[in-house]
């Protein structure tokens, strides 16, 4: 193209922006007032008015019938010396045979191609928003209720609940150890070591007796602990405490469980926060079962023989030590109480995180 067409370009583009914006300027309107009427955005009239873009040709209508003159008065008839220069873009024009068609059909209907576009691309990115939660959603709740292996064979420090963390302790607990666990009687029960384990006797019915290794203390940890029931109800775990403040988690001769944030000292504060019974316990009295808790600042994960019981919410203690507790009840609430309760563990391991 010669420079002369060139300069009738640039002049024919100046014609028609500077004619739309003298007719808005008549007329003492804003932009957003034409945009309004037009059913428009006031940055493409904006964009107009600058020679950045064409109008397309169902805002050139729209131009024409507000403004009461011909496109051609406007400056707005669609030939080669009207076109915007700079390769400056065509608003709401034909980029194809189809979408020609389509925008036709559009302003028959009455609706914007702009708006068209504007509502198509909501709706796509609203379909991608829900993709992404449902499979968000579906990894969480997988990586919430997958079983936890077994440990693997050959590496006895590896964590096999949350594949992380350092093993700092590993006791048999056939005797005492810097652990510090405790060795005390007393009116309600006992703990004490014998037969190459660690024993708690609870003999008051309705109580619980707690037993903590007194030269620990975690914040993020595994926990996990082989329990055998005696006699009576319910063992378990202790962890996070400063003592009469801990959680601690049952589980009873019957496969009932319940998970519990307890404050002796001020009983409003206790909280049982999880309860139930899980096809994961064996029952029954001098069976086995392998407890284990995750404590990750507010949330644990708690699992019974490798199997994930229960995942839990609770930011009220974040840190203590562990240990372990006896209970005469398997659930207080219906009276089913058995005492005297005595319950033996051993192989304690605990990793840091």
């Amino acid at each position: 193209m010669s420079q002369k067409q060139n300069g009738v370009l640039q002049r024919k583009t100046k014609d028609f922006q500077n004619i739309l914006r003298s007719e808005r300027a008549q007329r003492g309107w804003s932009q957003a007032d034409v945009a309004e009427k037009i059913g428009g955005d006031p940055k493409t009239v904006g964009r107009w008015e600058r020679g950045i873009t064409f109008p397309g040709p169902y805002m050139c209508q729209k131009l024409s019938e507000l403004y009461g003159k011909s496109l051609q008065d406007l400056g707005l008839v669609r030939t080669e010396e009207t076109l915007p220069v700079n390769g400056a873009s065509e608003d709401n024009g034909n980029s194809g045979q189809k979408h020609g068609q389509h925008f036709a059909f559009l302003r028959i209907q009455g609706v914007s191609p702009g708006r068209y576009r504007s509502r198509r691309i909501f709706f796509s990115l609203g379909l991608l928003i829900v993709f992404l939660l449902l499979f968000n959603g579906t990894i969480l709740w997988w990586f919430l209720h997958k079983p936890a292996p077994a440990p693997t064979p050959g590496h006895p420090q590896a964590n096999p609940y949350a594949r992380t963390g350092t093993l700092v302790l590993n006791e048999a607990l056939a005797a005492e150890s810097a652990a510090g666990w405790k060795i005390s009687p007393n009116d309600q029960g006992r703990c004490f070591f014998a037969d190459n384990s660690y024993h708690i006797l609870d003999v008051a019915s309705g109580a619980m007796e707690v037993c903590l290794a007194n030269e620990t203390y975690f914040t993020n940890f595994t926990y996990e602990v082989n329990m055998t029931i005696i006699a009576g109800d319910c063992g378990g775990l202790a962890f996070r405490s400063t003592f009469p403040q801990l959680y601690y988690f049952l589980s009873c001769m019957d496969g009932r469980y319940r998970f519990v944030r307890y404050d002796w000292n001020n009983m409003a504060n206790t909280l049982v926060i999880a309860r139930g019974i899980s096809p994961a316990i064996h029952q029954g009295l001098k069976t086995t079962n392998v407890l284990a808790v995750v404590a990750m600042n507010g949330a644990f994960n708690i699992y019974v023989n490798h199997t994930l019981v229960l995942h839990a919410t609770d930011g009220a203690y974040l840190d203590g030590q562990v240990g372990m507790i006896a209970h005469t009840c398997r659930d207080s609430l219906s009276n089913l109480c058995d005492a005297p309760t005595e319950v033996s563990f051993t192989n304690a391991r605990v990793w840091s995180m």
